[in-house]
């Protein structure tokens, strides 16, 4: 029977990652670093030669379907260079995978916690969990997710974690990081240790050094993300101050599909904008969409990106009482300033709100100085909240001025 002794890694394997196949001295291994150096990969094939030394595997990201052709796919990849595809059987529509000698895969979302919690595999406990993306799933999730390794087990058990360290503030790098509460080991990596990755890539990732700050100092050297001229202050919360009670919400939806549809929920006053919860996935069909947006708002008007009339119309036809917003010259910056009116508020389950918000800054000039023109980043989730303020935007009589945030150019 072939197992992880017998296999040559060397040959499909960066040697970064190959001590990480057989190491059990820490139960939490963090993987991180830079783009471009090979984890989604290395984590494949250690999943694999891991099934074939008897360990059950669990695979979770923040959202389900985005496992499929993520890190699912890797896997099926990693079964064919490690020339074993024979001794397992896939179920594509349950994603799992199951070893000819008992262990088995499952691959699961945050999104459906109950499956989630009562998941098990036919036999034993599961020996490794993974955390795909790990800054996508909020600290809660973390616990959950933890609690699924508890039960006897022969062999030792391990959790993974695997991210790029997009910003300094993230509750990872203050819980895992700098608290204290775990013993980990921390692995980190970075294209430089791609052996194949070619010198076009690896010089794509150094460009960011002429490019921007944050880019070079996350996606390259793996550093925890310090960006300067962060647009919006804010603060997390657990659920909505009580002063909003009675208040209706709103709802904003900016579409995408290689980049991800956001929709958001909004409450807010004369002072206060709390965003409660969020839908953000990639490849959402129209159809998909005006389902998960019927859900969502409950029949409430949701307002769209005005740039997607075709989409608008079929949403309204199939139910979703969809309207564009009025956009126009100087539109993206009247929005920032009435946010930054406000104390904005975020649930903590808003985790891709939360990493767009840290990661939202103005650009700068040659000389250094900020401009007052947003730096090119993600910000579907921010359109989205723009767009749900849209209404009381325009009740507003005055544009709000700047308060004191981290700006820097009162």
């Amino acid at each position: 029977m072939r197992n992880s002794t017998t296999i040559n890694s060397d040959e499909v394997m960066n040697e970064a990652f190959i001590d990480l196949v057989d190491y059990y001295d820490k139960r939490l291994i963090v993987m991180y670093g830079g783009a471009g150096s090979g984890k989604s990969v290395a984590s494949a094939q250690i999943i694999v030669m891991s099934m074939l030394q008897g360990r059950n595997q669990l695979i979770v990201r923040k959202v389900a379907r985005t496992l499929k052709r993520s890190v699912f796919n890797e896997v099926l990849k990693a079964l064919d260079q490690l020339e074993v595809a024979d001794l397992f059987k896939i179920n594509y529509s349950d994603m799992t995978i199951r070893c000819q000698i008992g262990s088995v895969a499952y691959f699961v979302g945050c999104d459906d916690a109950e499956k989630l919690k009562s998941i098990t595999p036919p036999s034993g406990m599961f020996n490794d969990v993974h955390i795909e993306e790990a800054t996508e799933i909020s600290e809660d999730d973390f616990l959950l997710i933890d609690s699924r390794q508890r039960g006897d087990s022969k062999l030792p058990r391990r959790m993974f974690l695997r991210f790029n360290p997009i910003r300094q503030s993230h509750w990872i790098k203050r819980e895992i990081f700098d608290s204290g509460k775990y013993d980990c080991l921390y692995h980190k990596t970075t294209c430089e240790d791609n052996k194949f990755l070619s010198d076009i890539d690896k010089q794509r990732y150094r460009n960011y050094k002429d490019q921007s700050d944050y880019m070079y100092n996350v996606y390259y050297l793996g550093n925890w993300g310090v960006i300067g001229g962060v647009i919006f202050d804010y603060s997390v919360a657990t659920e909505k101050p009580e002063r909003l009670t009675g208040i209706k919400p709103t709802y904003g939806l900016d579409f995408g599909w290689n980049n991800p549809s956001a929709i958001v929920r909004v409450y807010s006053d004369d002072s206060i904008i709390y965003v409660d919860e969020e839908i953000y996935q990639k490849e959402l069909t129209n159809e998909r969409l005006a389902e998960l947006a019927k859900r969502f708002t409950e029949g409430s008007i949701i307002y769209c990106d005005s740039a997607e009339p075709k989409s608008i119309q079929k949403l309204r036809s199939l139910g979703v009482s969809a309207l564009p917003v009025k956009k126009g010259a100087g539109s993206v910056l009247s929005g920032i300033r009435y946010i930054q009116g406000k104390k904005l508020i975020v649930n903590q389950s808003c985790v891709n709100l939360i990493n767009e918000l840290d990661s939202y800054h103005f650009k700068k000039d040659k000389n250094g100085e900020v401009m007052e023109v947003p730096e090119l980043t993600d910000d579907h989730a921010i359109d989205a909240l723009r767009y749900a303020l849209e209404e009381k935007m325009n009740q507003s009589e005055t544009v709000i001025g700047y308060p004191n945030t981290t700006i820097g150019w009162q």
